[in-house]
C-alpha cells in the first residue's frame, strides 16, 4: 500500500505502535484535522487524563504577520464520567474561540472503548487500510472527524479570518485549464467541463483544434478493424470539411459505436473477421462529408381508403337509412301520399288520410 493515507502524513509506524488507544486517537484525530486544511497553532498541552490543540486556517508564515480572528480548539479527554452500565467513555470536544476569549460552536462526541480498539488496535497501515472500506467502522470513525465535524469549522474560520477558500477549477487561470483539459483522454469529460460555465465553453472553443484533433485520431486508431480503419482515413483525406473537430470527433465516435456493434442474434461463423455492416460504412462515410446524401425521391403517394370496421359501418348505414327515410317523408307531405312508419318492433295501423278541412280546422273559422 502506497504511504499516501491522511494517516501516514501525520505520523510513521514507530510512533503508532509506542501509543495507546487513547494516543492512537488523538493521532487520528489529528490527521483528520490536518486532511481538513488546518495548521497546527501550538504546541499540544498533555495531561494524565486528557490532551489540547489549538488549530488555525493561518499557514505559519502568514501567521507572524496577521492574528487570526478566531481559532479552533481541540480537546480529548481520557476517560469522561461513566455511561451505560459503568463504562467510561472516551470524550471529544471541540469549539471556536474568539481573541477576547468567547467560547462557541461547541460539540462533543463520546466513543466507546471496545469501537476504538476495533478501528485502532491493528497496525498503521491496516488502519489506514481501513478508512477505504464502504461501511467499515473505520470509514465512519473518518467521516464524523473530516466530514462532519472539522469540514464546517474549517469554513467558518475561514470566512471569520477573511481567508478565501481553495480555489475551484473555474477560477483557476486560462493556461493551466487548458493543461488539465488536454490530459482528459475521454471526449465524455472535456464536453462535461464545457458545460459547467460559459468562460469554459468559449475556452474550450478556441482551443478546437487542440483539444479534439487528438481524440479524434484516436478514434481512428483504435478501430478493431484494419477495413474499418481504412475506410476512414480515405474519407479524412479527402476534401477538408468545414465543421469543427468537436463535431468530426462526435459524428465519427457515433459512427464507429454502431459499426462495430456485435450482432448477437446470429452467430458469425467467420469469428476472426469483425462484424462490419455495409450501411453502416456507408452512413459514416456520408456523415463524414464525402459522400453527398442522395435526393429524396418524390412521389405522389396514393392513399387508399381506409377499410372501416363493421361496427362504423353498420353506424353509417343506419343514419343513411333516417336521412332517406326523413326525405321521403318531406316529399310525401308535400303530394299527399302516404308513408307508412317503420314498426321497430311495435305493430301499428296505418291511418287513414282527411281533408284539408278536418285537419286545419283555423282555416273554416
Amino acid at each position: 500500500m502506497a504511504k499516501c493515507s491522511p494517516l501516514h502524513k501525520a505520523t510513521d509506524a514507530t510512533r503508532w505502535d509506542a501509543e495507546d488507544i487513547f494516543g492512537r486517537l488523538c493521532i487520528f484525530t489529528h490527521a483528520a484535522f490536518l486532511y481538513a486544511g488546518f495548521h497546527p497553532r501550538s504546541v499540544p498541552a498533555a495531561t494524565p487524563w486528557s490532551l489540547s490543540r489549538r488549530y488555525s486556517v493561518l499557514s505559519p508564515q502568514a501567521a507572524h504577520h496577521q492574528d487570526a480572528a478566531v481559532t479552533i480548539v481541540l480537546r480529548l479527554y481520557r476517560q469522561w464520567g461513566q455511561r451505560r452500565r459503568g463504562r467510561a467513555h472516551m470524550a471529544l470536544r471541540v469549539y471556536v474561540m474568539a481573541n477576547g476569549g468567547g467560547r462557541y460552536m461547541s460539540r462533543r462526541e463520546w466513543f466507546g472503548r471496545a469501537a476504538l480498539e476495533t478501528v485502532l488496535s491493528g497496525s498503521v497501515d491496516d488502519t489506514a487500510r481501513a478508512l477505504r472500506v464502504p461501511g467499515s467502522a473505520g470509514e465512519c470513525l473518518w467521516k464524523l472527524l473530516s466530514d462532519e465535524i472539522c469540514r464546517g469549522l474549517f469554513l467558518y474560520a475561514c470566512e471569520a479570518n477573511g481567508v478565501p477558500v481553495m480555489p475551484d477549477f473555474a477560477s483557476l487561470p486560462g493556461d493551466i485549464k487548458m493543461a488539465i483539459l488536454e490530459k482528459l483522454d475521454d471526449g465524455k469529460d472535456v464536453a462535461m467541463a464545457e458545460c459547467a460555465s460559459k468562460e469554459l465553453r468559449d475556452l474550450v472553443a478556441g482551443h478546437d483544434s487542440l483539444l479534439w484533433k487528438a481524440k479524434y485520431e484516436a478514434v481512428i486508431i483504435s478501430s478493431f478493424s484494419y477495413m474499418c480503419r481504412m475506410f476512414l482515413i480515405l474519407v479524412d483525406k479527402g476534401k477538408p470539411l468545414l465543421i469543427r473537430w468537436k463535431e468530426r470527433y462526435a459524428m465519427a465516435r457515433n459512427s464507429m459505436s454502431r459499426l462495430l456493434k456485435p450482432q448477437q442474434s446470429e452467430l458469425n461463423p467467420m469469428h476472426h473477421i469483425s462484424h462490419i455492416r455495409p450501411w453502416a460504412i456507408q452512413e459514416t462515410m456520408k456523415l463524414l462529408g464525402t459522400i453527398p446524401k442522395p435526393r429524396r425521391n418524390i412521389r405522389k403517394v396514393i392513399h387508399e381508403p381506409r377499410k372501416l370496421s363493421a361496427n362504423i359501418i353498420s353506424v353509417v348505414a343506419h343514419r343513411k337509412a333516417i336521412v332517406e327515410e326523413n326525405r321521403i317523408r318531406r316529399i310525401a307531405g308535400r303530394t299527399m301520399t302516404m308513408v307508412p312508419k317503420r314498426s321497430h318492433g311495435k305493430e301499428h295501423q296505418a291511418g287513414s288520410i282527411h281533408s284539408p278541412s278536418s285537419r286545419y280546422h283555423w282555416k273554416h273559422r
